[in-house]
């Protein structure tokens, strides 16, 4: 079975060994390989396209926490001046408590 990026904006999804382009002129990105000049998917998941580079986005993946986000998650251990929160990512958390805002703007103090 072999899949191309679409021009019209549709979501092709690919399963690993799926050939997603024979054409030079794409740059391999995150999910692809290069086998035999052509473009592979390495994992299952959305083929995306930015200009001239594809990547293939997983269906499942674990998250990645980054700066800003809001996140849900369980104290697994409590020490003095920070707690570990599993939040379903590949590495426990660390929350240092001198960071926590507490409600009406309170500081808090060791």
């Amino acid at each position: 079975m072999s899949l191309s990026v679409s021009a019209a904006g549709r979501k092709d999804l690919v399963v690993p060994g799926d050939v997603i382009t024979s054409d030079p002129g794409f740059m391999r990105g995150h999910g692809t390989y290069v086998d035999e000049d052509k473009l592979t998917a390495s994992v299952a998941g959305e083929v995306q396209r930015v200009d001239k580079l594809i990547c293939v986005r997983p269906l499942k993946t674990r998250f990645n926490g980054e700066v800003g986000d809001v996140v849900v998650g369980r104290i697994t251990e409590v020490q003095q001046k920070r707690w570990k929160v599993e939040t379903n990512s590949r590495l426990d958390s660390v929350l240092l408590l001198s960071s926590v805002n507490l409600p009406g703007g309170e500081l808090v103090r060791f």
